[in-house]
């Protein structure tokens, strides 16, 4: 057909042929049809036929085809300078190099469909536009290597495209199906939700949605390596990173168990980020990663300079893996299960476990570890730490750990500085710990662990040099050692390093006692319960003065022994101490109540009663009498008494019920309480001429609850059981004057109480001989009767002397021996009213302060009420 000719709806049947130079639309070709810088319209192509188009070298005598439909089988050959819009294409479509092409200009496809079974082989620098892969492919590439042939801005519904050397794939979003990149092809700004595969090609900027897979596959058979630079890998997607491949600059944003693995010892992946989901190295190198989420675990690989923001990061697995310059930030968490680490920051949490690998590789630090503010680095027993140089800085803290009483519990490393950080030493029930230093200096602080009781703790060696000021803190314990014996914890090879124990007070509580850390003046530091002794200035030297003629000898003077100062019992023992002098003072202060009844029966008629009376009653003991605390008491006490009238008196008997608690604060800390309930009965005689005697017997059931501080502000607690019984006996006389009266008395009052044996929970244990106290006592009372509105009312007061007697009360705290004292001389000093309101109520008030020797009693308060029948 000529140039300016045109045909329109030509049918091309099998065997025919066009040749088209002019225009042609609406043809159906089952034959042959040749386009050389023609143009046609609409032209279908059907299975088995064949169509051919070569453009023109000139830009305005290209061949043109539009709409064109290429069936199924059916094939189209395409080179030089050639237009192709909107192509849908079943058939097989190729472009060629003519032998005649001087390579000016390219095929250029502008909107194709490629269905299934249509293939397009893009080649020799054709370029493709717009294109809808539906279930066909599309290959790229150029066999030369001058042009580069490409795609851009294609959609793949269900089918491949191939980009292959000097190919370039542009703006493709592959919504399922398959991309290839093999043997150097490029692809950039790639979308994918199906799968792409990197076999030894160039992606640049690619994004894998969820539910998409990418794969890095180079090739070191014709060193094709696999580089993908600046993707983005979403949630649900998965990826590897294989044989020969490099991932530059990746984000990953994956969920849990979203994996992006690498495969092999050549798969690389650098300077890439994880906000989420999980980076696996099997094998392999990673450099320059940062963690922000999810998690990184290096199994066998090597990772270089890995910053953690966040999320974990694990190193170790089948065979070695190493670690170089990782940081582990605030809130980020670094497990070393096996492996190297080699120079780290720890501002996180790290820790560092003996998972031997099949391999007999260990989890090991070596080189400079750096542990800043809030870091804590965590090494369990078995783990090598000899080559690592640390420096704890701030609060940055090294944890010391023991899995079980198999496991070594020594620890080693070399130099360490600190800058105010922290070792903490673990130990089991079985061991303690032990870590040695090739050298220390700084400042900072050591928190050990002992067994005075067995003469074992965790210990501290420096080989070489130790210099600064540290603190060595060691956990209390109730539990005795059996002996005096010092315990060594500390030994350096030289140096000015000074270590102080700074626990509350610079003690430690073992046991009874309290123990120093005291330097042997060789490097070594040892607890003992002697206290360091400042030494004595000499005297000046004396000038020698010739001997006078001596005179008879005399026996020489023995000079005294300077005594030696005992040691500071623990406040867990003083509370011991304490609370066993505290039931002989609750009976003493219940007692008084019964007292004050009896007097009250004195005072006014005699009938049948009921009665109750409330007290409350401060109380301090002071140190010397074994342990100082202070006392508050609140009871009650109800009774019920009849009186009989005979010939020359009147005879009283009563029975009573009380109760009362007693809150304690122990003088070293802590506090106790006391519940006491008693049973008890009395009887009183008062005789016409003005004489009196009572007695009053008593049992009571102490609950004594003990929660001692100890010094270094924990809580030891124990509970248990006293039974007392007592009795007070007391008698005197009246003289009346008128309405008034003096009544001069004495009086005794006994207790004891059952042994009692309990433990505290810190394992102190307590054996509290029977409390005993017998007390005397004599006095006046002084009293006035008078009438106000009718009721009859008698104010008084009391003056008496009370005087202790038992001053050896045992004690047994451990294996060591203690006596409580009481004894002494106490002024009572006590001002109270009775008033008779009507003929059947009575009430009482009365209030005293008490002071003695080792017990005072700022206040006591007696509230009380009778009715008669």
């Amino acid at each position: 057909m000529e140039t300016d000719g045109t045909a329109k709806n030509s049918v091309v049947e099998k065997d025919g042929e066009i040749l088209l130079y002019g225009k042609l639309e609406g043809a159906t070709v089952s034959g042959y049809l040749q386009s050389a810088a023609g143009e046609d319209h609409d032209t279908v192509i059907k299975s088995g036929a064949s169509f051919q188009i070569t453009g023109s070298q000139k830009t305005d005598d290209a061949a043109t085809s539009f709409n064109a439909v290429i069936e199924n089988d059916a094939t189209v050959s395409v080179a030089r300078n050639a237009q192709l819009n909107a192509w849908n294409v079943s058939g097989k479509v190729s472009v060629y190099k003519d032998i005649d092409d001087d390579n000016k200009y390219f095929p250029v496809f502008n909107d194709a469909k490629v269905n299934k079974d249509g293939i397009i082989h893009l080649n020799y620098g054709a370029e493709m536009f717009n294109t809808d892969i539906n279930g066909g492919r599309v290959d790229v590439g150029s066999s030369d290597i001058n042009f580069f042939s490409t795609v851009t801005d294609t959609l793949i519904d269900d089918g491949d495209l191939y980009v292959t050397q000097n190919g370039i794939a542009n703006n493709t979003t592959l919504n399922s199906g398959n991309i290839h990149i093999q043997d150097g092809g490029t692809t950039n700004n790639t979308e994918v939700y199906g799968a792409m595969d990197n076999n030894g090609g160039t992606d640049n900027a690619t994004t894998i949605r969820s539910g998409g897979s990418f794969s890095l596959s180079g090739s070191l058979a014709d060193k094709y390596k696999a580089v993908s630079n600046n993707a983005d890998i979403e949630n649900g997607a998965t990826v590897s990173i294989n044989e020969n491949s490099e991932a530059n600059s990746w984000t990953i944003n994956g969920a849990d168990n979203d994996f992006v693995f690498l495969k092999t010892d050549t798969s690389v992946i650098n300077d890439s980020t994880v906000n989420s989901g999980d980076l696996q190295i099997d094998k392999g190198t990673a450099t320059n990663t940062i963690i922000n989420g999810g998690q990184m675990v290096n199994a066998n690989g090597t990772d270089t300079d890995t910053v953690l923001n966040g999320g974990a990061y694990f190193l170790g697995g089948e065979d070695a893996a190493t670690s170089s310059g990782l940081t582990v930030n605030n809130g980020a968490t670094a497990s070393i299960r096996s492996g190297t680490v080699t120079d780290a920051t720890i501002s996180g949490t790290m820790f560092v476990s003996p998972e031997t690998t099949s391999s007999g590789t260990i989890s090991t630090l070596q080189g400079n570890i750096l542990v800043n503010d809030g870091g804590k680095l965590k090494l369990t027993s078995g783990i090598n730490s000899a080559g690592a140089n640390m420096t704890l800085a701030d609060s940055g803290s090294l944890y010391l750990a023991t899995r079980s009483a198999t496991d070594s519990h020594a620890f080693e490393s070399g130099a360490m500085t600190m800058e105010g950080g922290h070792v903490y030493f673990g130990h089991t029930d079985d061991g303690y710990t032990s870590l040695t230093l090739d050298s220390l200096k700084g400042a900072g602080s050591f928190y050990m662990n002992t067994d005075l009781a067995s003469l074992r703790g965790d210990f501290l060696t420096v080989r070489e040099q130790a210099s600064g000021n540290f603190d060595v803190y060691i956990a209390d314990s109730g539990v005795s050692p059996a002996s005096d014996s010092s315990l060594q914890i500390i030994n350096t090879g030289g140096g000015d390093a000074d270590f102080t124990l700074a626990n509350n007070g610079h003690v430690v509580d073992v046991g009874t006692y309290q123990y120093h850390l005291v330097a042997d003046g060789h490097g070594g530091w040892a607890l003992t319960p002697e206290k360091n002794i400042d030494p004595v200035d000499p005297d000046e030297p004396v000038d020698p003065v010739d001997p006078d003629t001596p005179d008879e000898p005399v026996d020489p003077v023995i000079p005294p022994v300077d005594p030696v100062e005992p040691p500071d019992i623990t406040p867990s023992t003083a509370a011991v101490l304490s609370m066993a002098t505290v039931d002989p003072l609750v009976f003493q202060a219940e007692m008084s109540s019964i007292r004050e009844r009896l007097a009250e029966v004195r005072s006014f008629s005699h009938d049948t009663n009921v009665w109750g009376h409330y007290i409350a009653h401060r109380l301090r003991v002071n140190d010397a009498a074994g342990a100082g605390y202070g006392l508050n008491l609140n009871g009650v006490t109800l009774g019920g008494d009849k009186s009989t009238e005979y010939a020359n008196g009147v005879t009283t008997k009563g029975i009573f019920f009380s109760y009362s608690h007693s809150d304690v604060s122990f003088n070293r800390g802590g506090k106790g309480d006391v519940d006491s309930y008693s049973l008890g009965a009395y009887t009183s005689y008062l005789h016409d001429s003005g004489f009196w005697l009572d007695g009053v017997f008593k049992v009571n059931r102490f609950g004594n609850n003990i929660d001692a501080r100890m010094t270094s502000g924990t809580i030891a607690s124990g509970y248990y059981n006293t039974t007392g019984i007592g009795t007070n006996l007391q008698g005197g006389k009246y003289f009346y004057f008128g309405d008034s009266y003096v009544t001069p008395y004495a009086a005794i009052t006994g207790f004891t109480s059952n042994t009692s044996d309990y433990t505290l929970s810190n394992g102190m244990k307590a054996h509290v001989s029977p409390q005993k106290s017998v007390t005397g006592e004599t006095g006046v009372s002084f009293g006035h009767k008078f009438v106000v509105h009718g009721a009859l009312v008698q104010p008084y007061i009391k003056l008496a002397v009370t005087q202790e007697f038992i001053d050896d009360n045992k004690v047994k705290v451990n294996d060591d021996h203690f006596t409580n004292d009481l004894s002494g001389t106490r002024g009572v000093y006590q001002l109270g009213v009775n008033t008779k309101v009507t003929d059947r109520l009575t009430v009482h008030a009365d209030a005293s302060y008490a002071q003695g020797s080792h017990v005072e009693a700022p206040w006591t308060a007696n509230l009380g009420a009778s009715w008669s029948f």
